[in-house]
Formats: C-alpha cells, sequence, structure tokens
C-alpha cells in the first residue's frame, strides 16, 4: 500500500515539491531583481527553471521511493525462513502497482527535470 501510495503522489505532486518550487522562484527573483543584470534567458532560467527542476527532483525522489519500497516487498519473501501461511495476493497486486508507478513516475521526473518534452521559453 505505501509503494502505491508513494506512486500516485509522485504523479501528482508533492507538497514538499511545491514549497520546494516556491522557494527556487522565490530565491531567483530575488537574484534577478537584486543583480539587475544579465540576460532574460538567464532570468527565466533563474526564476522558473530552477523551480520546475525542483519540483522533478522531489517527485523523482518520491517514485524512487515507491520504486523501492515494491521491489523489496516482492523480493522479502525470498529472505528467510518460509512463512506458515502464504501471503495474500493482493500484496503482490498492489507491490507491482507501486512498483509500476515508480517506473512512471522516475520517467516522468525525468524527461521533466532535462526538459525534454517542454523546454524552458526564450526571451526573443
Amino acid at each position: 500500500m505505501v509503494a502505491a501510495g508513494l506512486g500516485v503522489v509522485s504523479l501528482s505532486g508533492a507538497w514538499t515539491g511545491r514549497v520546494a518550487a516556491e522557494r527556487e522562484t522565490l530565491i531567483g527573483q530575488i537574484k534577478s531583481s537584486s543583480g539587475g543584470s544579465g540576460s532574460a534567458t538567464q532570468q527565466i532560467s533563474e526564476i522558473y527553471g530552477n523551480a520546475w527542476h525542483t519540483t522533478a527532483l522531489v517527485n523523482g525522489l518520491f517514485a524512487l521511493l515507491a520504486l523501492l519500497v515494491g521491489v523489496f516487498v516482492l523480493v522479502r519473501p525470498a529472505f528467510g525462513a518460509p512463512a506458515a501461511h502464504p501471503r495474500p495476493g493482493w500484496i503482490r497486486a498492489v507491490a507491482r502497482a507501486g512498483i509500476a508507478l515508480g517506473i512512471l513516475g522516475v520517467l516522468i521526473s525525468v524527461v521533466m527535470y532535462f526538459d525534454l518534452a517542454l523546454p524552458l521559453p526564450t526571451a526573443g
């Protein structure tokens, strides 16, 4: 259940990712207003690009965590003494769903972080 929950959070966006993105936006605004110098492309990168990449990074960490938890749940019965009662099938199904959501979240985060689908706008 944890892996699937983390996978959903990685796809929908986490509160921590939003806070980190807002922080990066604020830092970019402070840099661009205090420095005054710099090209428009640099200002766009500092204000919007860093926030976008921070959101991708945080969501990617949630996706990676979902992936690791799901793999751990699936692999765990292979180690240690055999259980007296077999695990219910829904546990493996939800763990597989968490792994699938984790993989999808990691792929989307990589696409976002490296600006493969939507590059930053240019000035001019």
